[in-house]
């Protein structure tokens, strides 16, 4: 019975909602709802980072026109972006972004047309200018450094 409730819930949402990111979000809450399901810190840290993965792999699709094979190679090299850093974390080491994030853009341009490597670099600049604008009308705000270094 609660499989098949869950199920029509699934399929309900996922006709309703046509973007994957809000789908993941609102069908895991619906499920944690249903089953009444709790979750220790690690657990929601991955469900996040899985979240955020998709979230990105969903933007730069929509904006390089990204093959369905792609898309699924980008979201392993960002999902494994989020684990190295989860691992460093870990460690209670201090985590080098930059290094972690220059691994992650060496994967992602092996994948990657040249044009689409240009027009993801082309996209990062904007983004930086974004949000340096942004900073500058907030200077209470701060960007997590996981977010800001990774510009996808």
């Amino acid at each position: 019975m609660l499989k098949s409730l869950s199920y029509l819930v699934y399929q309900l949402f996922a006709y309703l909602i046509k973007n994957s990111l809000v789908r993941v979000a609102v069908l895991s809450l619906v499920l944690l709802l249903i089953r009444g399901v709790t979750y220790s810190q690690d657990t929601l840290s991955m469900r996040k980072d899985e979240v955020k993965s998709a979230a990105i792999v969903s933007r730069i699709s929509r904006e390089l026109n990204l093959t369905s094979e792609q898309q699924a190679k980008v979201h392993e090299i960002v999902k494994t972006r989020w684990k190295s850093i989860a691992n460093v974390k870990a460690l209670r080491k201090q985590v080098d972004y930059t290094a972690i994030n220059q691994d992650a853009l060496n994967e992602v341009r092996k994948v990657l047309t040249p044009q689409q490597f240009e027009q993801l670099m082309s996209l990062q600049r904007q983004r930086a200018i974004q949000r340096k604008d942004f900073l500058e009308k907030h200077p209470d705000y701060a960007f997590s450094a996981e977010d800001k270094d990774l510009d996808f």
